[in-house]
């Protein structure tokens, strides 16, 4: 069964790349309103929506982190006629990776690259409790409370905590539940994320080093788990994104 994969239709129709952004847990498609436009029309960001958020709200939630990776890898086949990129924060960058590792070796010079945000690589930063998605709710809320994802709302509108909980015990129980294994992507591997991240130092962003034959470093910007929610940064990210994923389509580009 197919599904529209993006929220919105491109709307840079001849763009050279185009970046798919996969979105974190608990949120939509709709956290990467507005990044298209504060980039280049070489550049086509696309953001990925999942099931049961936003105009997929409607199909049930999955919280199999590798068949939710073939499904969208499905679809992203399917729609990128050219190159493209992967970008996910979070539980998106756990996607990414996992659609990459998925992507069959024969369209794999058609990923241009993966940028993972906010993520650290497994085994390092803060050991969180192994099932958080069954924790009671107060200590549920505390915990994504840590990554400054409470929404204010939830303390006075208990109607909206109760519609939006069930996304965000799913996708902790995708993210827990995954069983990492060691891989190496043949796709150049870049990270990002804030150098106050809750969960690990700056540093261990390094340690993803091993999961590419290109591994291309990373990059940090100020601020915590959702550093580019401040305007100034979410710019910095863009200008950072746009240099690094220009210089590896020029090769691609001259050929």
């Amino acid at each position: 069964m197919s599904f529209r994969l993006h929220d919105t239709l491109s709307s840079k129709p001849h763009a050279a790349l185009t970046l798919h952004a996969l979105p974190c847990a608990g949120n939509s498609a709709e956290m990467y309103r507005g990044w298209d436009a504060m980039l280049p029309d070489w550049l086509s960001l696309q953001a990925v929506e999942l099931p049961g958020r936003g105009h997929r709200f409607s199909e049930p939630l999955q919280a199999d982190a590798r068949q939710l990776a073939a499904d969208l890898l499905r679809d992203t086949r399917a729609a990128a006629t050219g190159p493209f990129a992967l970008f996910g924060h979070s539980m998106g960058a756990l996607l990414a990776l996992e659609m990459a590792r998925q992507l069959p070796a024969a369209e794999s010079e058609r990923l241009l690259a993966v940028v993972l945000s906010g993520r650290e690589p497994p085994g390092v930063g803060v050991q969180t409790p192994p099932r958080r998605a069954e924790l009671p709710e107060d200590a549920f809320l505390a915990e994504i409370a840590r990554y400054g994802g409470l929404n204010p709302q939830w303390q006075t509108l208990p109607e909206l905590r109760a519609l939006f909980l069930p996304v965000l015990r799913n996708d902790f129980a995708l993210v827990d539940g995954y069983a990492w294994a060691p891989f190496q992507l043949s796709c150049p591997l870049l990270a990002v994320g804030g150098d106050q991240e809750p969960d690990f130092q700056p540093a261990m962003l390094a340690g993803w080093s091993a999961y590419s034959a290109q591994w291309q470093g990373y990059r940090c910007f100020p601020g915590q788990h959702f550093y580019f929610e401040v305007a100034a940064v979410r710019q910095q990210l863009l200008h950072y994104l746009r240099e690094q994923l220009a210089l590896l389509l020029a090769p691609v580009l001259a050929w």
